[in-house]
C-alpha cells in the first residue's frame, strides 16, 4: 500500500472530532465549564482511542505480514484491530486470554472472526508471556514478519497516536479520560501545555495505574527517572471502577441512562461511563476545579456495550 492509498484509508477516520458543551444538573453551582470530545465519532467500527492507538501500528504494518495483538474475550481493542484489518486489507491475529474456546463464544469474538481475524486461544499462564521478546520471536517464526501490537496498543506507536487527542485544545485547563492500560492518559500527559492538568479514572481494580503510567513514560524517554517531572501534571482516581474491569451495577446503568436523557450522548459502561460518573462526582466535591474549563474525552468503545448487555441480559439504552 503506497502513501497515497494509505492517506485514502486514513481519510475514512474523522480525527478532527467535535467537542460539545455539557449541560447537566450535577454541574449546577460547580463553577466549571465542561465539554466532551466526541472521539466516539471517529469511525462507527474503530472509534475513540482505539484508532488513535492503532494508527501508527497500521502505518508500520504496510508491506508486512499483518498485525498480531492480545486481549481478553470482550476486548474492544481486539474488535477494533479486526475492523481495521478488514477496512485496510491487513491480516490480523488476536491472541485471546483465558477460557474461551471458540470464536462464537461471545458477540465480540464472533464479530472479530467474521471480519477476518484469526483467533488463537491461550491459557492465562501462556498469556503472561505477552511482553517477552522470546515469545514475540516465536510468534514471528510461525506467522512471518508481523507487527506485534501490545495489549490495548500500549506501546510507543500507541503513545504517539494518543498525543494527538488534545491537539488544538490549548484553551482547556483540565483533561479527563478513562484508563485501561494507561496509554491514552500518558499520551495526553506528554502533550500537555504548562498550564494544563490531566485526570485519569481507572477502569481497573488494583491500584497499579500510576506504576503503569510511570513505566510508559520511562519507555518513551528511555529514562527511568523522568516520570518524576510529570507527577504534578497528572492525577489518578481509582475509586470509580465499580468493582473492576467490565464490572457494571445498577447505579452505573441508571447514571448512563440519565446522562443520555440530559445530553443525548451514549457512554460505554467499561470506560467512559465510569469516567463521567467519577468526574461529575469530583466536580461537585472538589474546589480545585472551580473556574476551570474541562475537556472530557469520550474514548468510544461502544462495541463493548454489546458484550456487557449480553452478560446483563438487558439493554442499557
Amino acid at each position: 500500500m503506497n502513501g497515497q492509498t494509505l492517506l485514502y484509508f486514513y481519510n475514512l477516520f474523522n480525527e478532527n472530532t467535535p467537542i460539545e458543551k455539557i449541560a447537566h444538573p450535577d454541574l449546577d453551582n460547580c463553577g466549571v465549564e465542561l465539554w466532551l470530545k466526541r472521539d466516539d465519532l471517529i469511525h462507527p467500527e474503530v472509534s475513540g482511542n482505539k484508532w488513535r492507538k492503532l494508527k501508527y501500528y497500521v502505518e508500520k504494518a504496510q508491506g508486512r505480514a499483518g498485525l498480531v495483538t492480545f486481549g481478553g474475550a470482550y476486548s474492544n481493542h481486539i474488535a477494533a484491530t479486526a475492523s481495521v484489518g478488514k477496512l485496510m486489507g491487513i491480516n490480523t491475529i488476536g491472541i485471546i486470554r483465558g477460557d474461551e474456546l471458540h470464536p462464537k463464544s461471545n458477540k465480540t469474538l464472533k464479530k472479530a472472526a467474521a471480519e477476518g481475524m484469526r483467533l488463537l486461544f491461550v491459557s492465562r499462564e501462556e498469556y503472561r508471556f505477552k511482553h517477552q521478546l522470546a515469545y514475540h520471536k516465536q510468534i514471528k517464526e510461525e506467522y512471518g514478519d508481523v507487527v506485534i501490537v501490545p495489549e490495548g496498543g500500549a506501546g510507543y506507536e500507541g503513545l504517539i497516536g494518543a498525543t494527538e487527542i488534545i491537539k488544538g485544545h490549548d484553551d482547556f485547563d483540565v483533561f479527563s479520560v478513562s484508563c485501561g492500560t494507561g496509554t491514552t492518559l500518558t499520551g495526553i500527559l506528554l502533550a500537555l501545555k504548562s498550564h494544563q492538568h490531566v485526570l485519569g479514572f481507572s477502569a481497573l481494580k488494583g491500584g497499579f495505574m500510576q506504576d503503569e503510567i510511570n513505566l510508559l513514560i520511562n519507555q518513551y524517554f528511555l529514562d527511568s527517572q523522568i516520570y518524576k517531572d510529570y507527577e504534578n501534571e497528572c492525577s489518578i482516581l481509582e475509586s470509580y471502577h465499580f468493582g473492576g474491569y467490565a464490572k457494571v451495577n445498577q447505579e452505573l446503568v441508571e447514571f448512563m441512562r440519565s446522562f443520555y436523557q440530559y445530553t443525548g450522548v451514549k457512554l460505554d459502561p467499561i470506560y467512559s461511563g465510569k469516567m463521567i460518573f467519577g468526574l461529575l462526582n469530583q466536580l461537585k466535591s472538589n474546589k480545585f476545579f472551580f473556574g476551570k474549563k474541562i475537556l472530557a474525552i469520550h474514548t468510544g468503545g461502544m462495541q463493548g456495550l454489546i458484550g456487557v448487555e449480553e452478560k446483563l441480559g438487558f439493554s442499557i439504552f
